[in-house]
């Protein structure tokens, strides 16, 4: 019998949202925040999930293995409390180029006011690194500067 790896991975996150929370935290890092094969499960996790607790806890938890899946997961979150969990990335001590890339990570539409103020003068870029070639088609011609 066939079936579909999304509807495995709903019931997987199903199972998580009731597991997840009992378990410890450096369980829950070895075993589900440090293996690629979760990630989409706990992204869906997430969008199920109604306690804040449980998402700031997970997000942090990410942000202390793997920034660039702590910023997918806070994208991942139900738009309405989204960005709070952005700011989490935004706080982030690290240099310009790659807080953008993370807040670029996490496809949220509350990351474009960070994209503003990472790219105004409160964060200053030097000219050269402002702009950075993104993977895909549309890049397949050079910048005209």
């Amino acid at each position: 019998m066939f079936t579909h790896p999304l509807v495995q991975e709903y019931f997987a996150a199903e199972n998580l949202l009731r597991t997840l929370p009992q378990e410890e935290e450096a369980r829950v890092k070895s075993h589900f925040l440090n293996r690629v094969k979760w990630t989409e499960a706990i992204k869906m996790m997430l969008n199920l999930c109604e306690d804040d607790k449980c998402l700031l806890h997970l997000v942090n938890s990410a942000l202390s293995i793997d920034s660039r899946m702590a910023a997918e997961l806070a994208g991942a979150i139900q738009q309405g409390i989204q960005e709070t969990y952005l700011q989490l990335i935004r706080n982030e001590d690290l240099p310009p180029k790659p807080k953008i890339a993370l807040i670029g990570v996490t496809g949220s539409v509350y990351a474009l006011p960070l994209f503003d103020e990472a790219l105004s003068d409160k964060i200053r870029i030097p000219e050269k690194q402002r702009f950075v070639r993104l993977p895909g088609p549309a890049c397949a011609r050079q910048p005209p500067f």
